[in-house]
Formats: C-alpha cells, sequence, structure tokens
C-alpha cells in the first residue's frame, strides 16, 4: 500500500493509516475525497475511529486526505496551556538546565524583551532547538542548537530532574557547560526566574478558563447547529435530525444507499444537482470549481424527479411532453397534433355549416339513433311508382322493376302503387314464398302464384279468411280469422268462435264430425274441459285412443297432482276400468261382515227399471236411483245438487251418479254369508 496513504471501508468507522502519524481529538473532521465525517478518537497515529459510518465508497491507499484540528478541543486556551506546560516540564526533566519557555520559532518573538540568560526552545521540530538571550537588547537571541537526549515522560520525573540540576549547579558554582557550550549556573538561574513565570501563566490560565468555558458552549451550540444542518451518512431519507427535533428546509445528509449527498426543500428530500441536466456525483468523484459552482446555484432548484410545490416555469426553451403535463409542442397547431385533436378542436360550437353541433341544435333535433331507440308518432311514408317504400334486411333493386334482378330474399316492402305490402323470398323474382296484405288488410296469401312488375298477384293455396268465408267453414283461426291447412277443403282446420271455443276439423269425415277445447257452455255439457262427439255418420269416434303395450293407460286419472287414483288399460283382448285397490295404500284390513249387516246393505237396496225422461223417444233402462242409494250407502254416490225441479243445462245443476261396484263387495259378502249357511244346512240334513 501507498506510504502516507489512508484505507475505509463503506459502512465502517475504522479508518487505517500507513506510515501515517495521525494527530487530532475528538470534534476534529476527517476529509476523504470530497467527504468530511467528525472523528469520534484518534487511536494512534496509524488509526482513527469515526463517529458515523463512512457513507461513500470502499476506498484504498488514498493519499488525499486530511485531519482538520477544528475540533472543541483546539477551542479551549486552558487545554492549550495545560499542553505546553506539561511539555516544558518534560523538556526540562531531560535536561541539566533550565529552559524559561517554549513553543513554536514564530512564538520566540513574545520573549525578545526578556533579560539576558532567558533561554526559550522550539518545540515544533525533532530535535527541539534551544535559544538563549545573550543581552538585554530585544531580539538578541543566541544561534539555535538542537539538543540532545530523551525527554521525560512525565511531569514529576521533569519537575525532579529540574531540581537536581539547580542544586547541583548552585553546588560546584562553577559553568558547568552541557555539550551546547551553555552553563548550568545560568540555566539554574533561569530555572527560577521560569518558575516566576510559570506562576503567573497559573494565574492567566485560570483567568482564561472562565473564558474557554463561554468559548466551549458557544463551539457546542455551534456544532448542534452544523449537526442539525447535516446529517451525515444514512440509509433512507429522515423524518428527524441527529437530535430528534423536526426536519427543515436546508438541512442536507449524505445517502449511503445511492451514494449521493440529499437536500430537503419545500418539505421534501431531493438529490442535489451538480448540472441543469441533474447529473448526480457520487461520493467518490471531485468537483471542479465551476462544477461547485454549479451545485450551490442548484441547491435551492427544484429537485428530480416528481416535484408537488411548483408553482411557475420560466425560461423553458422545450416544451412539456404530454406525458410530463405538457402540449407536446410550442405552437398550437403542434400541440393539437401532439394531443391527438382532430379539425373539429378549431370549430366553434353553433348550429350553421362549420360549427359543432350542440345538444340543442335543430340539425339533430328529433333524429332516430342509427341502432336501437324508439320513434314516437305515426311513420309517414309518400309512395312513389315502382320504388319501395320500407325496405327489410338484405333489400335490393335494379332498373326500378319489382319483378327485376335484383330483388333478395326476405325483404318487406310496398310498390307504391297497388298499396300491396309483400314479402319476396326469392333474388331476383318475388313468385315464391310470397306473403301479400291488401290495402284493405282482408286478404293474406302465401303462394307460388306470379309476380309481375305492376304488382298483381295470382293467390294459390293457404288462405287466411276473407270477407266471403267469415264463417264456421273447415278453416282454423285466431279470433275470426280461420286457417284452413289445404284450401277450401274440408280437414285439418282448427277454430276459435266467439265464444271462446276452440274447434278442429279434421280426420272426422264429416261436416258435422267435430272436436272441441273449451271452457263455455256446450249442449248437454257444463264447464268441461274437452268434448267431442260425432255423429250422422256410423261408425265413426268421438275419441279413439291407441296403446302398443300392456303396461300403458288409454287414460289415467289423478287426485291433485299426483295420488293416482284409476285408470283405463288393455291386456290385449279386453278392456279394464280399474279402480285403485293396491294393499300398499291401506291399512287395518278386516272382513266386512265383521263391520257391517251385509244382509241387511242387500235387503235395502232397490233395483229399479225407469225411463229416460230426457232422451229421445223415452227408453227403458234398469238400475239403481242415486238418491235413494245414498240413504244405504252413501261411498257408492256420488252427490249433486237437491233442487228437485231442475234440468240438465238448467244453472247449477248438478248430475248425481252411482258406480255399481261399489256394490260388489256387500254382494259377495252376502253370497258368501249364504253359502256357509247353505252348507252347513246340508251337512245337517245328511
Amino acid at each position: 500500500m501507498t506510504d502516507n496513504s489512508v484505507a475505509v471501508n463503506n459502512g465502517s468507522a475504522v479508518v487505517t493509516g500507513t506510515t501515517t502519524s495521525f494527530s487530532g481529538a475528538q470534534g476534529d473532521l476527517f476529509l476523504l475525497n470530497g467527504l468530511g465525517v467528525l472523528i469520534q478518537s484518534v487511536d494512534s497515529s496509524s488509526q482513527i475511529t469515526l463517529q458515523q459510518p463512512w457513507p461513500g465508497a470502499n476506498m484504498t491507499g488514498q493519499t488525499n486526505f486530511a485531519v482538520r484540528n477544528d475540533g472543541p478541543h483546539w477551542q479551549s486556551s486552558v487545554a492549550l496551556n495545560t499542553q505546553i506546560a506539561a511539555l516544558l516540564q518534560k523538556v526540562q526533566g531531560g535536561l541539566p538546565l533550565a529552559v524559561n519557555s517554549a513553543g513554536t520559532l514564530a512564538g520566540r518573538a513574545l520573549y525578545d524583551a526578556q533579560p539576558m540568560g532567558w533561554t526559550f526552545l522550539q518545540v515544533d521540530v525533532v530535535p527541539f532547538v534551544l535559544f538563549a538571550k545573550l543581552s538585554d537588547t530585544a531580539g538578541n537571541w543566541s544561534a539555535g542548537n538542537p539538543i540532545a537526549g530523551q525527554p521525560a515522560v512525565s511531569t514529576t520525573q521533569a519537575i525532579a530532574a529540574a531540581a537536581l540540576a539547580q542544586a547541583w549547579a548552585t553546588q560546584t558554582g562553577s559553568e558547568v557547560v552541557t555539550g551546547q557550550g551553555y552553563g548550568a549556573k545560568y540555566y539554574a538561574n533561569a530555572a527560577a526566574a521560569s518558575q516566576t513565570s510559570a506562576a503567573s501563566s497559573a494565574t492567566n490560565s485560570a483567568n482564561s478558563a472562565t473564558a474557554s468555558a463561554a468559548s466551549a458552549t458557544s463551539a457546542l451550540g455551534s456544532w448542534n447547529n452544523l449537526q442539525n444542518t447535516y446529517y451525515g451518512g444514512l440509509t433512507a431519507d429522515p423524518t428527524l435530525n441527529p437530535t430528534g427535533g423536526a426536519v427543515r428546509n436546508g438541512d442536507m445528509y449524505t445517502n449511503t444507499t445511492s451514494n449521493v449527498l440529499r437536500i430537503r426543500i419545500g418539505g421534501l428530500w431531493g438529490n442535489i444537482a451538480v448540472t441543469t441536466g441533474d447529473v448526480l456525483y457520487s461520493a467518490a468523484q471531485s468537483l471542479t470549481g465551476p462544477q461547485q459552482l454549479q451545485a450551490r446555484s442548484n441547491i435551492l432548484a427544484a429537485a428530480s424527479g416528481a416535484n408537488t410545490d411548483i408553482t411557475s416555469l420560466t425560461g423553458l426553451t422545450t416544451a412539456l411532453s404530454v406525458t410530463q403535463g405538457g402540449t407536446g409542442a410550442a405552437t398550437a397547431a403542434g400541440a393539437r397534433t401532439a394531443l391527438g385533436l382532430g379539425g373539429a378542436a378549431v370549430l366553434n360550437v353553433g348550429t350553421t355549416t362549420a360549427t359543432v353541433v350542440a345538444g340543442d341544435d335543430s340539425r339533430i333535433t328529433g333524429a332516430l339513433q342509427k341502432s336501437g331507440g324508439t320513434m314516437t308518432g305515426a311513420l309517414a311514408i309518400n309512395p312513389v311508382a315502382n320504388q319501395p317504400q320500407y325496405v327489410g334486411n338484405g333489400w335490393g333493386h335494379a332498373g326500378g322493376t319489382l319483378g327485376g334482378a335484383g330483388y333478395v330474399s326476405s325483404n318487406l316492402y310496398n310498390d307504391g302503387v297497388s298499396g300491396l305490402w309483400k314479402i319476396g323470398a326469392t333474388h331476383g323474382s318475388l313468385g315464391y314464398g310470397l306473403i301479400q296484405i291488401n290495402s284493405a288488410g282482408a286478404f293474406v296469401s302465401f303462394g307460388t302464384g306470379a309476380v309481375t312488375a305492376n304488382s298483381t298477384v295470382t293467390p294459390t293455396a293457404y288462405k287466411l279468411w276473407s270477407a266471403a268465408d267469415f264463417n264456421y267453414t273447415p278453416q282454423a283461426a285466431l279470433g275470426y280469422t280461420p286457417l284452413n291447412r289445404s284450401g277450401d277443403t274440408i280437414g285439418g282446420a282448427v277454430l276459435m268462435n266467439s265464444s271462446g271455443r276452440l274447434w278442429y276439423y279434421g280426420d272426422l269425415g264429416a261436416a258435422n264430425s267435430q272436436s272441441v277445447i273449451s271452457s263455455a257452455t256446450l249442449t248437454g255439457v257444463n264447464s268441461v274441459g274437452i268434448a267431442s262427439w260425432a255423429g250422422a255418420v256410423g261408425g265413426w269416434s268421438a275419441f279413439q285412443a291407441r296403446v302398443d303395450r300392456g303396461d300403458d293407460y288409454f287414460m289415467s286419472f289423478l287426485w291433485g297432482a299426483s295420488a293416482f287414483v284409476g285408470s283405463i288399460s288393455t291386456n290385449g283382448t279386453s278392456t279394464l276400468y280399474n279402480t285403485t285397490s293396491d294393499a300398499r295404500r291401506k291399512d287395518n284390513i278386516r272382513p266386512l261382515a265383521n263391520e257391517v249387516d251385509v244382509g241387511a246393505v242387500v235387503d235395502a237396496i232397490q233395483p229399479r227399471v225407469f225411463e229416460w225422461n230426457d232422451l229421445p223417444d223415452r227408453p227403458t233402462d234398469v238400475g239403481f236411483v242415486a238418491q235413494e242409494l245414498v240413504a244405504v250407502t252413501p261411498k257408492v254416490v256420488s252427490r249433486g245438487d237437491d233442487a228437485p225441479n231442475k234440468r240438465p243445462g238448467d244453472e247449477g245443476f248438478l248430475q248425481w251418479g252411482v258406480d255399481a261396484s261399489k256394490l260388489v263387495p256387500y254382494l259377495v259378502a252376502e253370497l258368501q254369508s249364504l253359502r256357509k249357511r247353505v252348507a252347513e244346512l246340508e251337512a245337517k240334513n245328511g
């Protein structure tokens, strides 16, 4: 490593020297490559401990360093006088003579008026040099004589050696001359005079102690102010100063992470820039004189990066970009281009040509949107001969003729001549899949008839109601508009009449062979959901049901949404009328004869012969009368109303009914009882 050089690492507080002679005290300033850190202690001639870790880069073999002895230690006169007195005593202890005063060669002038024999020891060189007054004439000093020997190592040793030298000189009374040619007698006398001077110096030192204390207090205040202005090396922006107070604008510190000097401006920390381009210099770089001036001028300038405290900008020669919040150009036209503004940016708002449309502009009042929106009021279209008045999706037209090439499928139009609204279904011709509604709204035709240029049409099948067919002929309709599936012939027609009945004519073979789905009253039927009948021609069915499996039903009956109570089914050879009798749905099963006197029930049943008074020819029939049977076994009777004079078709008429199959259990029980008694009689009579 280079002689008289230093080394220090970033983050370390120890500075090591090579062939150095460090001299200093706590509070002195260590300087290296433009950075300064206060000294905590001078440990030896080759090691210094700093108060804070080194904020700069790692340094090795650096010779451009300095130790400035301007700390509080050097500002105290008491300490300085004490050091001089101790040095003087040590020097005297190492010499066989007394030395009156000591100091630097420049300081010797203070003793020019002293009497002959006054001695002065120059101690700012090695070896020390001794001077003596040759006469009482001011400034009449002898030539300097280097002093050989080892100084005393303590004040006590120096005082003892001085006393011994003076006693020896008095005893001998002769000029005992050292190797430098001066007698012990003179130095002994000088030592006595020096003792008086030392007493006077002690008094002066005491008087200066007060001033020194005041100076120390002032120095401490100055040091605190320095600490509150420059914080030393830190890794991040501080929120408090080193003494715990609030940070202030103008305070600075060295960021040891980025190796830059930062300053507090406008409540924010920012880097100190050396050039107007915000070029940053690290701690390892040296600054030239102009750069230092530039740095000082930029300290109070806006920090680089985002700033929130800029209130005005002057002297700009380049426009701010759009991303920086500027216009990107120095001219209005250039700014519009940079901002992406079109020609409308230079137009005024108005209602005339070359103005920007406003919300109340009459030019757009009432305009519909291109897509969506709602139109209110009537839409009037003035017809033009052979021109479309309304065009749907995919409209095309060529040569002004409706039958010419250019028509595209699925287009709705009015030809403006015949008053017909038409839908074309082919390209180049409207002759297929055509629907036409005349101006009276009374005719619609689907057909394959040809359509000519003057909009005439030959209708074919699929006719929806016309005035001539306004009746319940075999057509189908909604309301009064029948629909005929195959023209005017009977079959495949559905009709809803004015009473709300939905009629179907189809595959029944006769004009009065009908099926109806209705909630209105039909002849002989009250509030029927579905009714059907056949008449006039024999061999036809009002209802026909077909199943191809034995586990399917012709009809099933439910109570409520899911309770299965009966069905009509077939086994392939006969029809079964099924009433629910599943043991899994029955509890507490027991013999009927144990609960009821079945013989009495059978005896009470009145089989009857009667005539039906509401049928033609009043046919005779056999059976039961429900009103009589309900008193015997009510479970086999379906109750109706109790008005004796009401007839079928009368309002409120509810018919009574009997399910004779429900009498079978009574008949079987009585038959079993009879067989038992017969068997007993036969056994008795042998």
